[in-house]
């Protein structure tokens, strides 16, 4: 297979995975400081 090239998951470079990435770290400096979320699931 030579016309074959492999390439890393590309998906998770987008603008909305870095957010969603940066919202799990502040509901975990939340947590860990006081026990609440930021985003708490009802």
């Amino acid at each position: 297979m030579n016309t074959v090239v492999l390439l890393p998951h590309l998906g998770c470079g987008t603008f909305e995975s870095v957010a969603m990435a940066d919202l799990v770290l502040a509901n975990l400096r939340q947590f860990l400081a006081d026990g609440t979320l930021l985003t708490p699931v009802r």
